[in-house]
């Protein structure tokens, strides 16, 4: 396979006007811009949407993919410019097209425990993926006068997207013998449109600290997807029960969100103001789903997969914040008052549910700056978040046949109470630093799912609020530079400690997860040379009350090493990293031990150093593969998936301008 990346990126200053031109392609895992030249030129790594056969908006990231073997191109122009006699008028415009797809091939191992038995699943997974998408945003930022501003930035954005996927699966008996075979293959077409906007307009009055605010957004969505479901299915301890599914599908999903928030600002003193806001929020969301059951050339219509269902939710939000300020005190304290109301419409049964709920979210945030080196802040906030309109609608989705997933009209909102600590100090003479925090989240009424597991380990599964559900997250960590800061030794630790519930055939199941993850990095700088060596052990520990065999600790380690030297009298610099991954108490098959060595090499030309030629090569072992654990309530999993391995690249950039102000670059490779 040939491997190629390539960049072009232009910008031209012209007083008050910026137009910037960008393009980018490649098939390795690096599909991004750097961070600098994103700051230099404006630009944003955007992904995109795919819709996949449940209606559900799917985000497609073109960074650097452990997922399988990427291709991405992307292009656009920026374009930026002050109008107006006094130049108090800011406009912008850009466009940008994105074309991103990805090739998947993963291998996994579950193993389901149940309160008097467990089984396993062995799956291959192969998925092919094409996403495109247009995006136009445009912004204008204007001052009425001295103390008015008013500001507008929409956005459109349409997509279109294809995914075909398709699943082997082996299911087999406690004692590993095999029980089913299955094949999924599913097919899907979807196209998208999504408009944006936002206007927010500022008006600030002679007294100091005195404003009003008011900030609209509309949000629509349009999501249309057709896709076809084929399963196969084979029963080794009864041939009868075999079957097949041979069925199409449409979905169309469309959301409109308004908000509007009016906030007023009033000084009190001069340390203390207050802050009042008012915030009304409409949002209708209906989502209609056909599918038919396929028989040669005939078809017929499958009401049980089929529906049509609304979903209105209108939310009346005040809030009131007191905030004092001084030299080394912050204090913010306040609540918000909220009522929503949502009336839930199954179109095709005329059958409504109407929930309203009404919360008192109360927030406190205190900041203590002694001096410029030292800060300790905490926050403690609530929240209540609306279940989505997949997890209301009372209709199952097949696209899986072995995990069936049907909606719950009658899930409630759920209510977390967060709350985190920090410290962090420096030492600007000796560069000695330190930072540690203790985060906490608690939730009611969260959501889980409701499993039930028939004698062949087909699952349907429904969401369900469940109560008690909390993670708390201790880090720490420290830097202590040696000999004039030639060496830094930099120890740190990451601990967590978890608890969510979920229902197993009825029964509660509540799973405890421990972790432990300490590191050490030691990092040696003198003059052009610069290497580190750094290593952390990750533990974890999940425990379930469904079952005494589902605990089981994993563990993963991580060492790296860096090198990079700059010789300026040959205009040479070297750069190598290696890291040595162990994945252990795994399933078998997945205690996997793997060395991913990188290298390269470049050198500069020209009196301005604007010619560089490089060579780079990626994992110079071929042994690069991505490797997961994931224990999710009464499933452990094992999956690996093959991704790019060694290949390398030989690069020219030329750099048009050297100006640090304004540069025209050309990325390119031969």
């Amino acid at each position: 396979m040939q491997f190629y990346e390539t960049e072009l990126l232009l910008n031209n200053f012209n007083k008050t006007q910026k137009i910037s031109v960008f393009a980018l392609g490649s098939n390795t895992p690096r599909s991004n811009f750097g961070n600098g030249d994103l700051n230099k030129f404006g630009l944003d790594n955007e992904g995109g949407n795919f819709m996949n056969q449940d209606g559900e908006m799917v985000r497609f990231s073109s960074g650097n993919s452990k997922n399988g073997i990427p291709k991405t191109f992307k292009a656009g122009v920026y374009f930026t410019d002050k109008i107006g006699k006094k130049k108090q008028t800011k406009i912008g415009f850009n466009y940008s097209y994105n074309n991103y797809q990805l090739n998947a091939l993963s291998k996994s191992r579950s193993q389901y425990f149940l309160s008097d038995t467990s089984y396993y699943s062995d799956d291959s997974t192969r998925t092919i993926t094409v996403n495109e998408s247009h995006t136009f945003n445009f912004n204008l930022l204007t001052q009425i006068d001295s103390l008015t501003t008013f500001e507008i930035k929409p956005k459109i954005t349409y997509t279109t997207g294809t995914s075909e996927n398709k699943d082997y699966s082996s299911f087999l008996t406690e004692a590993e013998n095999l029980s089913r075979l299955n094949s999924i293959n599913n097919s899907t077409k979807s196209a998208s449109t999504n408009v944006q906007t936002e206007m927010t307009y500022l008006h600030k009055f002679m007294k100091p600290r005195r404003q009003i605010k008011f900030v609209y957004d509309l949000n629509y969505t349009g999501n249309n997807s057709n896709g076809n479901l084929n399963y196969k299915n084979i029963y080794y301890n009864s041939l009868s029960l075999n079957d097949t599914t041979d069925q199409s599908k449409v979905n169309a999903n469309y959301t409109t969100n308004n908000n509007g928030k009016l906030t007023y600002t009033e000084p009190l003193t001069k340390k203390i103001k207050a802050e009042f806001e008012y915030m009304y929020e409409n949002g209708i969301n209906s989502q209609r789903k056909e599918t038919r059951n396929i028989f040669g050339t005939a078809s017929t219509f499958d009401y049980t997969l089929s529906n049509n269902f609304s979903n209105i939710k209108n939310q009346n939000r005040f809030s009131t914040m007191f905030i004092y300020e001084s030299r080394k005190h912050t204090i913010t304290a306040g609540a918000r008052l909220r009522n929503i109301d949502i009336v839930n419409t199954n179109l095709i049964t005329d059958s409504v549910i109407n929930q309203n709920f009404t919360n008192l979210l109360p927030r406190f945030v205190y900041q203590y700056k002694p001096s410029m080196t030292k800060r300790f802040k905490f926050n403690y906030n609530t929240n209540a978040n609306q279940p989505s309109i997949n997890d209301l609608q009372p209709v199952p989705d097949n696209t899986n046949p072995n995990k069936i997933s049907i909606g719950n009209p009658n899930l409630k909102p759920s209510f977390s109470h967060s709350a985190n600590v920090n410290f962090n100090t420096w030492n600007a003479l000796s560069g000695k630093y330190l930072w540690t925090g203790l985060s906490m989240n608690y939730t009611n009424n969260g959501f889980g799912n409701s499993t039930n597991f028939d004698n062949y380990g087909r699952q349907t599964s429904q969401t369900v609020n469940v109560n008690g559900n909390y993670n708390i997250n201790a880090n720490f960590g420290s830097g202590f530079p040696l000999f004039k800061k030639i060496i830094e030794i930099s120890p740190s630790f990451n601990a967590g400690y978890s608890q969510y519930s979920n229902f197993i055939n009825g029964a509660k199941n509540v799973t405890v997860n421990q972790s432990i993850t300490p590191n050490l990095e030691v990092e040696f700088k003198f003059d052009s040379l610069y290497l580190s060596i750094s290593g952390d052990v990750s533990y974890n520990s999940p425990k379930s009350t469904i079952s005494s065999f589902s605990s089981t600790p994993y563990t993963m380690q991580e060492y790296k090493a860096t090198f990079q030297w700059t010789l300026p009298w040959m205009h040479l610099k070297i750069n190598t990293d290696a890291t040595y991954t162990i994945n252990g108490q795994r399933a078998d098959g997945y205690n996997l031990a793997y060395l991913i060595w990188n290298a390269d090499i470049s050198k500069t030309f020209l009196k301005t150093e604007n010619l560089i030629l490089s060579l780079q090569a990626n994992d110079m072992l071929n042994q690069n593969i991505n490797a997961q654990r994931q224990v999710n309530g009464n499933v452990i999993t094992d999956n690996k998936t093959k991704i790019i391995s060694r290949y390398m690249l030989l690069k020219l950039t030329f750099k048009f301008n050297n100006n640090k102000t304004k540069e025209e670059d050309f990325h390119g490779w031969h």
